[in-house]
């Protein structure tokens, strides 16, 4: 049986197994007794993957100077809202 723990200390402190774990996360689980099912192979691939890409920009979400120009926005709805925070959320 697989000691989750003793696989969660490895990725933090030992660099060698960390990287055979970001390149093979399969094979680097399978060397310490965690067998995935093969349903499993391609979404732990896909996951580490992911987490290793840097987050890249959205177009046109820029925050801060420069980002919005007021005067594009200076009657109707923005106007109205003026000062209230625009809070979007994706899920």
């Amino acid at each position: 049986m697989a000691d989750l723990g003793r696989i969660q200390n490895l990725l933090k402190t030992d660099a060698h197994y960390r990287e055979r774990f970001l390149k093979d996360p399969i094979g680097a689980l399978a060397e310490q007794g965690l067998i995935l099912p093969n349903e499993m192979h391609f979404q732990v691939r896909q996951m580490v993957a992911q987490a290793q890409t840097p987050a890249h920009p959205v177009p046109g979400a820029a925050a801060g100077p420069g980002g919005w120009s007021e005067t594009k926005f200076a009657s109707g709805a923005w106007a109205a809202t003026k000062g209230i925070p625009l809070i979007i959320a994706f899920e």
